[in-house]
């Protein structure tokens, strides 16, 4: 209430003085203003000095609002927006690493992944899950069906053999790795992959889509850019992006089988 009271004060005073010093630049104003004694032209100095010390006070504080509020309004435009990451699957896992590094919630503790053939997904994951504190993690993994990509032409020969040694690797990690805490589940999926990506428990997604070859026969390998959604993403796009990639992950899962 008190600082609310000073305030007006100020804003008061500050108005009355460059009223004053207004009408007192005026030298008719000046003039009849000094024939009636109704200000002390000794005093006018003073008043202008402490306008302008109110002056600089509103200023200064004026500024360290704006500064607050440009602050918040960049804070805010850098964290909701995506970044691009270009040159394929391999650059994403620096960023990968260190969003899963960061994460203590246990609720938060999930990863997704959809995945084609894991060849480059499984390896970054297991030597993650073998170095880290791991426990408590729930890990699930979509990759092709081998069956369903050897029916159709789509799929390029090299990703069949590819697949099977990611899951024999999987596998086997289970079996070694069956005393620790976390879970593991791998689904087989049979369909062509329009995207794939990882999203994390917290809402950190990476999502890329599926391009044909040169002579768009076949899909391509994974080498096109990404979209990173930062966990606390809350833009249109990133919602629409999550709820897609969530789409085509409950998809994989429905029409597959597990491994």
């Amino acid at each position: 209430m008190f600082s609310t009271t000073l305030k007006w004060i100020q804003r008061i005073f500050l108005g009355v003085s460059v009223i004053l010093i207004g009408l007192w630049c005026i030298k008719p104003v000046r003039d009849w203003m000094g024939s009636i004694s109704w200000i002390d032209p000794a005093y006018i100095f003073f008043i202008i000095a402490l306008a302008l010390t109110l002056i600089l006070v509103v200023l200064d504080k004026l500024e360290a609002k704006v500064g607050t509020i440009c602050s918040t309004f960049n804070n805010s435009k850098s964290e909701n927006q995506c970044e691009i990451i270009e040159h394929g699957v391999a650059e994403v896992y620096p960023h990968l690493h260190n969003v899963l590094s960061e994460i203590s919630n246990k609720s938060e503790r999930s990863l997704k992944v959809l995945g084609l053939t894991l060849y480059t997904a499984w390896p970054q994951i297991s030597t993650w899950l073998a170095t880290s504190d791991s426990e408590d993690w729930n890990i699930e993994l979509c990759v092709l069906d081998p069956a369903f990509a050897k029916t159709t032409g789509a799929i390029q020969d090299k990703w069949i053999s590819a697949i099977n040694s990611q899951l024999e690797a999987i596998n086997e990690f289970k079996r070694i790795n069956s005393h620790r805490r976390y879970s593991i589940v791998v689904h087989l999926y049979s369909s062509l992959p329009a995207i794939h990506g990882f999203l994390v428990g917290s809402g950190a997604l990476f999502i890329s889509f599926s391009h044909w070859t040169n002579n768009y026969e076949q899909i391509d390998d994974p080498t096109y850019f990404y979209e990173y959604f930062r966990s606390n993403d809350a833009s249109r796009r990133a919602k629409l992006c999550r709820v897609l990639f969530m789409s085509w992950f409950e998809h994989a899962k429905k029409i597959g089988g597990q491994s």
